[in-house]
């Protein structure tokens, strides 16, 4: 699809920072036109959609497509956009999979964007429409990722997908580290246990098996395109030691890294 007609085909209705004033009794039943995304940064308050309670929290982001019912309830704070998509294709494949909630998402990453849009939107210099559908294209396509590569088997794990996703980023950004399962489910908010058991349902593989695959992978990028010894591998990937990385590599690859280095390809010198 061309530029232009994304230009188009998303048309921007709302925009904004919300702070509310029902404290104690709920707003009106309404029924949404279009589509609504909204990033809490409060964790108080409630929402109501199709009568399903969903509490705010900080960090969570909301959902709601057209023709759903929503009322809310409480003092809370949140960022806000509200746009119409005339491209039934685009819609289908890329806002009507979108989970309801989202939790514990990167609240100052995610705020970036929601303002970029606002800023944008509201000073209307020489191109900002381009600009705008751009930021909420790139707010949606961070949603739909995150939703496709971690789909849950089971509907209860559903709303803890960024968490998992924060959980892998974490993992890949610090493999030189040691790093625990108590680690890595701090990072998702979550308990050690529980977190174990929504990662291997979104994953489909355990946070060790995950992580050892990553660190393997990352060893053997190393292997093929540098002249980094191996040594210097080990650390770099997190293994305890050279003899480590070795006995890894051998029982998973059934190789040697020395073996593995002179025998393949090597794509960078």
């Amino acid at each position: 699809m061309r530029v232009i007609d994304m230009v188009k085909n998303l048309e921007l209705l709302g925009y904004g920072y919300f702070i509310s004033d029902t404290l104690s009794e709920k707003s009106t039943a309404r029924f949404s036109n279009c589509y609504e995304i909204e990033l809490y940064t409060t964790s108080n308050g409630t929402s109501f959609i199709d009568n399903k309670q969903l509490p705010h929290s900080k960090g969570n982001i909301l959902i709601i497509k057209p023709d759903q019912q929503r009322q809310s309830i409480g003092l809370f704070e949140c960022h806000f956009v509200h746009f119409y998509c005339l491209d039934e294709h685009f819609s289908k494949k890329y806002l009507d999979v979108l989970p309801q909630l989202i939790k514990n998402c990167d609240t100052i990453k995610f705020s970036i964007l929601f303002n970029a849009i606002t800023d944008a939107a509201t000073n209307k210099q020489n191109g900002y429409e381009l600009y705008v559908t751009a930021k909420l294209i790139e707010l949606i396509a961070e949603l739909y990722t995150i939703s496709e590569n971690y789909k849950a088997k089971d509907s209860r794990f559903s709303i803890y997908t960024f968490n998992i996703y924060e959980a892998t980023t974490f993992m890949q950004n610090n493999l030189s580290s040691h790093i625990t399962l108590a680690d890595i489910a701090k990072i998702a908010n979550l308990s050690p246990s529980y977190f174990h058991t929504a990662f291997k349902n979104i994953v489909g593989t355990t946070p060790h098996r995950y992580l050892l695959n990553i660190r393997l992978k990352t060893a053997q990028k190393f292997l093929l395109n540098s002249k980094k010894t191996l040594a210097e591998i080990a650390e770099e990937c997190g293994f305890e030691s050279q003899v480590y990385l070795n006995y890894i590599f051998k029982k998973e690859l059934s190789i040697t890294p020395k073996h593995y280095r002179d025998t393949e390809k090597v794509i960078i010198i």
